[in-house]
């Protein structure tokens, strides 16, 4: 099959979604499909590259706004692109329209993955009340299109999305997977020497954030936590390694750390073998999401077996394994419990989780050959 995927962003920018489509574009190419990326100009990347089999085809401006932009700078060129294809794959949220307009000018079946509904939680997620409500706005439309059908990564997801009328018969479910060479239990073998070359003390604990800087993810809430953190431990350090983008959520978590030097610390993004071995030298890794459709930083962090604080919320309760202790989300107080609880040892346990990406591609061959073959619907 020839699969276009429209996507905002594509690797080398960094974050689950792109993590996640790459694992899925690559996967399929080594099965034998044809895969194509539509996807937003980058700086320092070509405009077109073939990366692990797969076609990269890079188009509108550079820099702030760029995914954006896309929404209407796609248009003509997914058009083109998905006359050649059986299926035109997007997800939520500047790819999609663009994704869906091009399938349904082809006449092509179209997919689109929801990471997560937002909902009524983007008042938790935004404070600026106009921009949750153009937010909220903004989902209501994507997840009005009439796509052929829809996938999602989680049973969580999968409630939402279902809850808000789109019916259970066109929602694909399957759970991503975990880069179990790098993400096992082995990254803690580096422990000693990661903790000497990051300047962490072995006898301090280390509790670690990384991923996205997202209005979601719940990186404020960890920094706002940081005060009852240190006094419940008091040899505690927190490691944010932050993305880039969104550049705003990463100014102002910035801004919320300087407050606390020598406490909380943030780091550019690291790759990915190196992220493993940090992972691997943690006490506790913090996913304070208010909202999550899987999660990977959580899968991961449990692969290595390191304990995780984490909000209740979205997927978490249902991928979450290991040690753990949760919180309510957005309530630093009730983090900063959560963290001192992984400290003292007063933590839940769950049973080992297995996420394969070799079952994820899979799954998503099975969809798109039914897509292909008119059984969903165009």
């Amino acid at each position: 099959m020839k699969i276009l995927f429209v996507l905002e962003y594509y690797p080398p920018h960094v974050g689950g979604g792109e993590l996640l489509f790459e694992r899925l574009a690559r996967g399929l190419v080594a099965r034998g499909h044809d895969c194509s990326v539509l996807t937003c100009r980058l700086a320092g990347a070509p405009d077109r590259e073939e990366a692990g089999g797969v076609r990269v085809r890079r188009v509108g401006p550079v820099g702030r706004g760029d995914r954006y932009a896309f929404t209407l700078a796609a248009l003509p060129t997914a058009r083109s692109l998905a006359r050649e294809a059986d299926v035109v794959h997007t997800m939520t949220y500047n790819g999609a329209f663009p994704a869906w307009a091009a399938a349904r000018a082809t006449g092509r079946p179209s997919v689109l993955t929801v990471h997560e509904v937002v909902g009524p939680r983007w008042p938790l997620a935004v404070e600026n009340r106009a921009k949750a409500a153009v937010l909220a706005r903004l989902e209501n439309l994507i997840l009005a299109l009439p796509f052929s059908a829809w996938a999602v990564n989680s049973q969580s997801a999968l409630s939402d999305l279902a809850a808000r009328g789109v019916p259970k018969s066109r929602i694909h479910f399957a759970y991503p997977g975990v880069d179990t060479d790098l993400f096992n239990p082995g990254a803690q073998d580096h422990r000693g020497r990661v903790r000497q070359e990051l300047g962490i003390p072995e006898s301090a604990f280390l509790v670690l954030y990384f991923g996205r800087p997202g209005a979601v993810k719940g990186v404020e809430t960890l920094i706002r936590a940081a005060p009852g953190v240190a006094r419940a431990v008091p040899n505690a350090r927190m490691l944010l390694i932050l993305a880039q983008d969104p550049k705003t959520g990463r100014a102002r978590a910035e801004a919320l750390a300087a407050v606390h030097p020598g406490l909380v610390r943030i780091l550019d993004p690291v790759p990915r073998e190196r992220l493993a071995q940090i992972v691997g030298a943690a006490d506790c890794v913090a996913v304070p999401s208010i909202n999550e459709g899987f999660g990977f930083s959580l899968a991961e962090a449990c692969a290595v077996g390191v304990p995780v604080a984490a909000s209740d919320a979205g997927s978490i309760p249902e991928v979450v394994s290991g040690p753990h202790a949760l919180a309510r989300p957005n309530d630093p107080a009730d983090l900063a419990r959560a963290i001192a609880d992984v400290h003292q040892g007063r933590v839940s346990r769950a049973p080992a989780r297995e996420f394969s990406w070799d079952a994820y591609v899979q799954s998503h061959e099975k969809l798109y050959a039914r897509l292909a073959g008119g059984k969903m619907g165009a």
